[in-house]
Protein backbone atom coordinates (compact mmCIF):
# COMPACT_ATOMS: atom_id res chain seq x y z
CA UNK A 1 0.00 0.00 0.00
CA UNK A 2 2.97 2.35 0.61
CA UNK A 3 4.35 1.81 -2.62
CA UNK A 4 1.24 1.96 -4.21
CA UNK A 5 0.63 5.68 -2.46
CA UNK A 6 3.89 6.62 -3.75
CA UNK A 7 3.52 6.24 -7.45
CA UNK A 8 0.18 7.52 -7.24
CA UNK A 9 2.06 10.63 -5.39
CA UNK A 10 4.84 10.78 -7.94
CA UNK A 11 2.19 10.35 -10.91
CA UNK A 12 0.21 13.33 -9.89
CA UNK A 13 3.23 15.40 -9.23
CA UNK A 14 4.24 14.68 -12.81
CA UNK A 15 0.55 15.43 -13.58
CA UNK A 16 0.98 18.98 -12.56
CA UNK A 17 4.37 19.57 -13.34
CA UNK A 18 3.45 19.02 -16.76
CA UNK A 19 0.18 21.16 -16.49
CA UNK A 20 2.40 23.97 -15.04
CA UNK A 21 4.79 23.38 -18.23
CA UNK A 22 2.01 23.24 -20.39
CA UNK A 23 0.18 26.45 -18.83
CA UNK A 24 4.14 28.57 -19.13
CA UNK A 25 4.57 27.83 -22.55
CA UNK A 26 0.82 29.05 -23.57
CA UNK A 27 1.33 32.20 -21.26
CA UNK A 28 4.58 32.60 -23.37
CA UNK A 29 2.73 32.64 -26.50
CA UNK A 30 -0.48 33.51 -27.51
CA UNK A 31 -1.49 37.25 -27.86
CA UNK A 32 -0.84 40.71 -25.69
CA UNK A 33 -1.48 43.88 -25.19
CA UNK A 34 0.36 46.87 -23.39
CA UNK A 35 0.22 50.65 -23.87
CA UNK A 36 1.66 53.70 -22.38
CA UNK A 37 0.55 57.31 -21.71
CA UNK A 38 2.62 60.35 -21.18
CA UNK A 39 0.39 63.94 -20.49
CA UNK A 40 2.62 67.04 -19.96
CA UNK A 41 2.88 70.47 -19.37
CA UNK A 42 5.00 72.52 -21.46
CA UNK A 43 6.19 75.79 -20.72
CA UNK A 44 8.26 77.82 -23.37
CA UNK A 45 10.06 81.22 -24.08
CA UNK A 46 11.73 81.96 -20.92
CA UNK A 47 8.28 81.33 -19.13
CA UNK A 48 6.61 83.58 -20.02
CA UNK A 49 4.31 82.07 -22.48
CA UNK A 50 3.36 78.32 -21.60
CA UNK A 51 1.78 75.99 -24.43
CA UNK A 52 -0.11 74.62 -22.15
CA UNK A 53 -0.89 70.88 -21.06
CA UNK A 54 -0.77 68.23 -24.18
CA UNK A 55 -0.33 64.61 -24.75
CA UNK A 56 3.16 64.65 -25.16
CA UNK A 57 3.82 60.87 -26.10
CA UNK A 58 1.28 57.63 -26.03
CA UNK A 59 1.28 54.33 -27.82
CA UNK A 60 -1.08 51.08 -27.87
CA UNK A 61 0.76 47.80 -28.62
CA UNK A 62 -0.32 44.69 -29.91
CA UNK A 63 1.81 41.36 -30.32
CA UNK A 64 1.23 37.56 -31.24
CA UNK A 65 4.12 34.93 -30.51
CA UNK A 66 3.66 31.63 -31.36
CA UNK A 67 6.53 29.67 -31.99
CA UNK A 68 9.62 31.16 -33.25
CA UNK A 69 7.09 33.77 -35.18
CA UNK A 70 6.06 36.95 -33.93
CA UNK A 71 3.34 39.62 -35.34
CA UNK A 72 3.97 43.25 -33.93
CA UNK A 73 1.39 46.88 -34.31
CA UNK A 74 2.49 49.94 -32.57
CA UNK A 75 -0.23 52.70 -32.41
CA UNK A 76 1.37 55.77 -31.24
CA UNK A 77 -1.16 58.95 -30.28
CA UNK A 78 -0.16 62.55 -29.34
CA UNK A 79 -1.36 65.86 -29.28
CA UNK A 80 -1.55 67.10 -32.59
CA UNK A 81 -0.94 71.26 -33.36
CA UNK A 82 -1.97 73.48 -30.94
CA UNK A 83 -2.47 71.43 -27.18
CA UNK A 84 -5.79 73.24 -26.86
CA UNK A 85 -7.52 71.79 -29.94
CA UNK A 86 -8.27 68.41 -28.15
CA UNK A 87 -7.45 66.21 -30.99
CA UNK A 88 -4.87 63.37 -31.77
CA UNK A 89 -2.17 62.45 -34.36
CA UNK A 90 -2.50 58.63 -34.19
CA UNK A 91 -0.44 56.15 -35.77
CA UNK A 92 1.72 58.63 -37.72
CA UNK A 93 5.43 59.64 -38.05
CA UNK A 94 6.94 56.72 -35.99
CA UNK A 95 4.40 53.79 -36.30
CA UNK A 96 5.21 49.89 -36.50
CA UNK A 97 4.01 47.05 -37.73
CA UNK A 98 5.61 44.05 -38.65
CA UNK A 99 6.46 40.22 -38.85
CA UNK A 100 9.28 38.63 -37.51
CA UNK A 101 10.71 35.16 -37.61
CA UNK A 102 13.78 34.18 -35.15
CA UNK A 103 15.01 31.16 -36.57
CA UNK A 104 17.35 29.93 -33.81
CA UNK A 105 19.03 32.07 -30.90
CA UNK A 106 21.39 33.98 -33.33
CA UNK A 107 19.30 35.08 -36.41
CA UNK A 108 16.11 36.54 -37.33
CA UNK A 109 14.29 38.31 -39.95
CA UNK A 110 11.92 41.20 -39.85
CA UNK A 111 9.73 42.10 -42.88
CA UNK A 112 7.18 45.46 -42.60
CA UNK A 113 7.62 48.68 -40.61
CA UNK A 114 10.29 48.56 -37.74
CA UNK A 115 11.80 51.28 -35.88
CA UNK A 116 15.32 52.84 -36.99
CA UNK A 117 18.47 50.80 -36.13
CA UNK A 118 20.47 54.06 -36.18
CA UNK A 119 20.87 56.34 -32.95
CA UNK A 120 20.64 56.07 -28.85
CA UNK A 121 17.78 57.60 -28.67
CA UNK A 122 14.16 55.47 -29.00
CA UNK A 123 11.28 57.04 -29.84
CA UNK A 124 8.59 56.05 -27.17
CA UNK A 125 8.73 57.47 -23.97
CA UNK A 126 9.27 54.45 -21.64
CA UNK A 127 12.30 53.52 -23.51
CA UNK A 128 13.19 57.70 -23.06
CA UNK A 129 14.94 59.58 -20.12
CA UNK A 130 13.87 63.21 -21.33
CA UNK A 131 9.92 63.72 -22.23
CA UNK A 132 10.71 64.75 -25.71
CA UNK A 133 13.80 63.34 -28.09
CA UNK A 134 16.93 65.18 -28.62
CA UNK A 135 17.82 67.55 -31.13
CA UNK A 136 20.26 64.66 -33.08
CA UNK A 137 17.35 62.09 -32.89
CA UNK A 138 15.33 64.34 -34.68
CA UNK A 139 17.49 65.71 -37.22
CA UNK A 140 20.05 62.98 -37.87
CA UNK A 141 19.13 59.52 -38.02
CA UNK A 142 15.20 57.91 -39.56
CA UNK A 143 12.59 57.24 -37.19
CA UNK A 144 11.55 53.68 -39.28
CA UNK A 145 11.95 51.61 -42.09
CA UNK A 146 9.67 50.14 -44.43
CA UNK A 147 11.36 47.04 -45.42
CA UNK A 148 13.05 44.02 -45.03
CA UNK A 149 15.72 44.21 -41.92
CA UNK A 150 17.85 40.89 -40.86
CA UNK A 151 19.87 40.72 -37.60
CA UNK A 152 22.53 38.68 -36.14
CA UNK A 153 23.63 38.13 -32.54
CA UNK A 154 25.75 36.44 -30.65
CA UNK A 155 28.45 36.77 -27.49
CA UNK A 156 27.60 40.76 -27.10
CA UNK A 157 27.97 41.34 -30.66
CA UNK A 158 24.57 42.39 -33.08
CA UNK A 159 24.62 42.87 -36.87
CA UNK A 160 21.91 44.11 -38.66
CA UNK A 161 21.07 45.16 -42.25
CA UNK A 162 18.28 46.52 -43.92
CA UNK A 163 16.80 47.24 -47.30
CA UNK A 164 14.08 49.92 -47.59
CA UNK A 165 11.97 52.34 -49.18
CA UNK A 166 14.18 55.52 -49.78
CA UNK A 167 14.06 58.02 -47.00
CA UNK A 168 11.59 57.07 -44.95
CA UNK A 169 8.73 57.39 -48.23
CA UNK A 170 5.96 55.36 -48.58
CA UNK A 171 7.29 53.84 -52.01
CA UNK A 172 10.13 53.45 -53.78
CA UNK A 173 9.42 54.80 -56.92
CA UNK A 174 6.09 56.51 -58.31
CA UNK A 175 5.06 58.42 -61.52
CA UNK A 176 6.67 61.45 -60.13
CA UNK A 177 10.10 60.13 -58.35
CA UNK A 178 11.99 57.58 -60.60
CA UNK A 179 15.68 56.66 -60.57
CA UNK A 180 15.73 56.52 -56.87
CA UNK A 181 17.77 52.87 -55.18
CA UNK A 182 16.28 51.56 -52.14
CA UNK A 183 17.50 53.01 -48.87
CA UNK A 184 20.31 50.40 -47.98
CA UNK A 185 21.73 50.48 -44.12
CA UNK A 186 23.88 48.16 -42.44
CA UNK A 187 25.11 48.96 -38.35
CA UNK A 188 27.57 46.87 -35.91
CA UNK A 189 27.84 46.62 -32.13
CA UNK A 190 29.43 45.56 -29.55
CA UNK A 191 28.99 45.32 -25.66
CA UNK A 192 29.07 43.90 -22.16
CA UNK A 193 28.44 44.61 -18.70
CA UNK A 194 30.51 47.85 -18.92
CA UNK A 195 31.42 49.13 -22.60
CA UNK A 196 29.15 49.33 -25.85
CA UNK A 197 30.33 50.54 -29.32
CA UNK A 198 28.56 50.61 -33.02
CA UNK A 199 28.58 51.97 -35.85
CA UNK A 200 26.54 52.20 -38.77
CA UNK A 201 26.06 53.24 -42.33
CA UNK A 202 23.08 54.45 -44.69
CA UNK A 203 22.96 55.05 -48.07
CA UNK A 204 20.26 55.38 -50.98
CA UNK A 205 19.87 57.33 -54.00
CA UNK A 206 17.23 59.96 -54.30
CA UNK A 207 17.26 60.15 -57.59
CA UNK A 208 18.87 60.01 -61.21
CA UNK A 209 22.16 61.03 -60.16
CA UNK A 210 21.45 61.82 -56.92
CA UNK A 211 23.36 60.72 -53.56
CA UNK A 212 21.92 60.87 -49.67
CA UNK A 213 24.27 58.90 -46.96
CA UNK A 214 24.11 58.61 -43.03
CA UNK A 215 27.28 57.74 -40.76
CA UNK A 216 26.76 57.22 -36.84
CA UNK A 217 28.98 55.92 -34.51
CA UNK A 218 27.96 55.48 -30.78
CA UNK A 219 29.89 54.44 -27.40
CA UNK A 220 28.81 54.55 -24.12
CA UNK A 221 30.20 52.58 -20.27
CA UNK A 222 28.37 52.42 -17.29
CA UNK A 223 30.83 53.01 -14.16
CA UNK A 224 28.89 52.40 -10.90
CA UNK A 225 25.56 53.82 -11.27
CA UNK A 226 27.01 56.36 -13.96
CA UNK A 227 25.42 55.07 -17.35
CA UNK A 228 27.18 57.58 -20.15
CA UNK A 229 26.57 57.43 -24.29
CA UNK A 230 27.79 59.59 -26.83
CA UNK A 231 26.94 59.74 -30.26
CA UNK A 232 28.28 61.45 -33.80
CA UNK A 233 26.37 61.30 -36.82
CA UNK A 234 27.36 62.95 -40.35
CA UNK A 235 24.37 63.41 -43.10
CA UNK A 236 25.31 64.03 -46.76
CA UNK A 237 22.28 64.40 -48.94
CA UNK A 238 22.34 65.94 -52.91
CA UNK A 239 24.28 69.06 -53.68
CA UNK A 240 25.87 71.02 -50.97
CA UNK A 241 23.63 69.81 -48.44
CA UNK A 242 25.23 68.38 -45.49
CA UNK A 243 24.74 67.93 -41.48
CA UNK A 244 26.13 66.62 -38.82
CA UNK A 245 25.53 66.28 -34.93
CA UNK A 246 26.85 65.05 -31.73
CA UNK A 247 25.14 64.22 -28.52
CA UNK A 248 26.13 63.16 -24.95
CA UNK A 249 23.92 61.46 -23.31
CA UNK A 250 24.24 61.19 -18.87
CA UNK A 251 21.82 59.11 -16.49
CA UNK A 252 22.86 58.58 -12.90
CA UNK A 253 20.86 56.56 -10.54
CA UNK A 254 21.01 57.74 -6.77
CA UNK A 255 18.47 54.91 -5.43
CA UNK A 256 15.38 52.42 -6.68
CA UNK A 257 13.06 55.80 -7.65
CA UNK A 258 15.35 58.64 -7.95
CA UNK A 259 17.73 59.47 -11.08
CA UNK A 260 18.55 62.53 -12.80
CA UNK A 261 19.49 62.68 -16.64
CA UNK A 262 21.80 65.71 -18.75
CA UNK A 263 21.75 65.44 -22.42
CA UNK A 264 24.25 68.25 -24.44
CA UNK A 265 24.36 68.79 -27.72
CA UNK A 266 25.18 70.42 -30.57
CA UNK A 267 23.36 70.04 -34.15
CA UNK A 268 24.50 71.79 -37.63
CA UNK A 269 21.38 70.38 -39.64
CA UNK A 270 20.22 70.29 -43.16
CA UNK A 271 19.75 73.99 -43.81
CA UNK A 272 22.92 74.95 -42.12
CA UNK A 273 21.40 75.64 -38.89
CA UNK A 274 23.15 75.59 -36.11
CA UNK A 275 21.75 74.97 -32.63
CA UNK A 276 23.61 73.86 -29.35
CA UNK A 277 20.83 72.34 -26.87
CA UNK A 278 21.46 71.17 -22.94
CA UNK A 279 18.46 69.51 -21.28
CA UNK A 280 18.80 68.04 -17.61
CA UNK A 281 16.57 67.20 -15.37
CA UNK A 282 15.38 64.37 -12.83
CA UNK A 283 12.95 60.94 -12.98
CA UNK A 284 11.29 59.99 -10.27
CA UNK A 285 9.76 56.57 -10.11
CA UNK A 286 6.51 56.46 -8.03
CA UNK A 287 5.68 52.49 -8.98
CA UNK A 288 6.65 50.27 -10.88
CA UNK A 289 4.07 51.32 -13.80
CA UNK A 290 4.35 55.64 -12.88
CA UNK A 291 7.16 57.35 -13.39
CA UNK A 292 7.67 61.74 -13.18
CA UNK A 293 9.71 63.42 -15.70
CA UNK A 294 10.87 67.39 -15.47
CA UNK A 295 12.78 68.42 -17.56
CA UNK A 296 14.41 71.86 -18.53
CA UNK A 297 16.22 72.70 -22.19
CA UNK A 298 18.28 75.49 -22.81
CA UNK A 299 18.44 76.25 -27.03
CA UNK A 300 20.37 78.65 -28.78
CA UNK A 301 20.26 78.23 -31.90
CA UNK A 302 21.84 80.02 -35.07
CA UNK A 303 20.50 80.50 -38.26
CA UNK A 304 21.57 82.95 -41.65
CA UNK A 305 18.47 84.96 -41.63
CA UNK A 306 17.23 85.41 -38.26
CA UNK A 307 20.87 85.35 -36.72
CA UNK A 308 21.21 83.84 -32.73
CA UNK A 309 18.04 83.21 -30.79
CA UNK A 310 18.09 81.74 -27.02
CA UNK A 311 14.89 79.74 -26.11
CA UNK A 312 14.43 78.19 -22.71
CA UNK A 313 11.32 75.28 -22.29
CA UNK A 314 9.83 73.46 -19.06
CA UNK A 315 8.11 70.46 -19.33
CA UNK A 316 6.16 68.51 -16.50
CA UNK A 317 5.06 64.91 -17.05
CA UNK A 318 3.48 61.76 -16.26
CA UNK A 319 4.42 58.27 -17.47
CA UNK A 320 2.23 55.48 -16.70
CA UNK A 321 2.83 51.75 -18.11
CA UNK A 322 0.86 49.26 -18.75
Amino acid sequence: MSKLRTVMNTGLALALSTMSLGQMVHAAEGPSLHAFIEPALKMKHKFKHSTGFTLADSALYLDHRMGGAKFFVDLPFSSAGSPTMGDFSFAAQKAQAYVNYQFNDEFDITLGQIDGIFGFERSDGPERTFVSEGRVAQEMVPTVHAGLVMTYAMSGFKFQGYVANPGNGGVLNSATTTGRSPDFGVNAGWKNDVLRISAGYRYFRPGLAEKDWLFSTMAGFTWGNLETDLEFDIRKAPGSTSGSGFMAHMVYTFNSWLAMGLRPEYVRNMTHNQEIQITFGPQFKVTNALKFKVDYDYNHTKTRAAGSVDSHALALAMLYTI
